[in-house]
């Protein structure tokens, strides 16, 4: 049965920042404490890991906005967006501090990974062949078949550079968050249609 959900997309801000990555002499490269976790064959950075090993102090984060993302695809949350997620989808989301601002880096504690055989995916590069990661995973033509839909999911999209984790919601966790009061500004819920596999 096609159901309607809704990704949570942060708005396009002038503010974002890296959060594992640093501008090298010619090229973005992932930062110095981070070199070990990655692929010696596709150059991708084990973001979990990154994570949990701890974000380094020269992250700033300029926006004041409590929810906005960094420019390599994390979803960033203030104090209070992390109150208002915590509250919405509790035990949902890990939150990584960033030592030198008052944001989090906000990962899913679960991440649904796409399926090659699953025409709601577009998988537009081969898989590495060292780490086993997708070279670039974009949303397809059908909803995504997702065969355990909960109240909040993500999913692993993939950039050429790394993870996509993309957040969906359902209809009445899409309300919660939008009664938040004050506002949580710089978020938008955008409607997706995904396939939960039961006939109606």
């Amino acid at each position: 049965m096609i159901r309607t959900m809704y990704v949570v997309s942060p708005h396009d801000s002038v503010h974002q920042t890296f959060v594992l990555r640093r501008m090298g002499e010619r090229k973005l490269i992932v930062t110095e404490e981070y070199q070990d976790l990655l692929c010696p064959k596709c150059g991708k950075v084990n973001e979990k890991a990154a994570l949990v090993r701890g974000i380094q102090g020269g992250v700033v984060v300029k926006s004041k906005r409590p929810f906005l993302a960094s420019a390599d695809d994390f979803y960033l949350l203030d104090e209070r967006g992390k109150q208002v997620f915590s509250s919405v989808v509790p035990d949902q989301i890990d939150y990584y501090r960033i030592p030198s601002s008052t944001f989090y880096v906000a990962f899913a504690k679960e991440c649904l990974e796409p399926d090659e055989n699953d025409p709601g995916f577009r998988f537009v590069r081969g898989r590495c062949r060292q780490c086993g990661r997708a070279g670039e995973v974009i949303w397809g033509k059908s909803p995504p078949r997702i065969a355990r839909v909960k109240p909040f999911l993500s999913i692993n999209l993939e950039s050429v550079r790394g993870i996509i984790t993309t957040w969906i919601v359902s209809e009445d966790v899409a309300n919660q968050l939008e009664k938040a009061s004050p506002p949580l500004t710089g978020m938008v819920l955008v409607p997706k249609e995904v396939n939960d596999g039961e006939h109606s």
